[in-house]
């Protein structure tokens, strides 16, 4: 995937130029034999610059709106935040959602396919494809929790936790120094289903 940012940057600039797309524009993107041929993926892109540009309108800014859906910034709210995200933007899968809200800091991490399979070997999954308890477990990890089970403090004391989650910005609202303070400048949502980011406050 990272060697077609170049062309997933050249065709998908900004994603005020993406919301224009017409049907001629996304054959053009299709018809290039050097970018993701992926015809739904294509147009989920396209749609989510709408639904994007949509959603500043109504509240002011993005991070407004994910603000407002994240008032005492709990365990509750992240997860609320994150099925909103899923069913308001298209071809956003549960991987990819947890990415990008890693992505702007939010207390999460992304469960892929490693994760997973290290919290299994771990005995902290039953199995690899429970995704919200391997989100679970990397926040205990982020927040230093140590339970009174000595074999489990043995099977975790190897790891560190800022190596399986963020745990900057564990309290309160969106911080403002992260991908989001970018979100309107990059591709970094509605594109986000190619796990493209540009940010350059990292």
């Amino acid at each position: 995937m990272t060697s077609k940012r170049p062309v997933i940057k050249r065709h998908f600039p900004s994603w005020q130029v993406v919301t224009e797309y017409g049907e001629s524009d996304l054959r053009r993107v299709l018809d290039d034999p050097n970018m993701i041929a992926h015809e739904r993926k294509v147009r989920a892109c396209v749609a989510n610059a709408r639904t994007f540009r949509d959603t500043v309108k109504r509240h002011g800014s993005f991070k407004a709106f994910l603000d407002q859906h994240l008032p005492s910034g709990s365990f509750e709210d992240l997860m609320l935040l994150k099925e909103l995200l899923e069913t308001t933007f298209a071809y956003l899968g549960g991987v990819t959602v947890y990415h990008f809200m890693t992505d702007i800091g939010l207390n999460v991490l992304k469960p892929d396919r490693v994760i997973c399979r290290l919290f299994h070997r771990l005995s902290l999954l039953d199995n690899e494809d429970q995704l919200l308890k391997s989100i679970m477990e990397g926040r205990r990890f982020a927040a230093g929790h140590r339970t009174t089970d000595p074999l489990h403090r043995h099977r975790a004391g190897g790891i560190r936790p800022s190596s399986l989650a963020r745990a900057g910005h564990s309290q309160g609202r969106v911080p403002e120094c992260t991908t989001l303070r970018c979100v309107q400048h990059s591709p970094a949502l509605w594109a986000s289903c190619f796990g493209q980011r540009d940010c350059g406050h990292t």
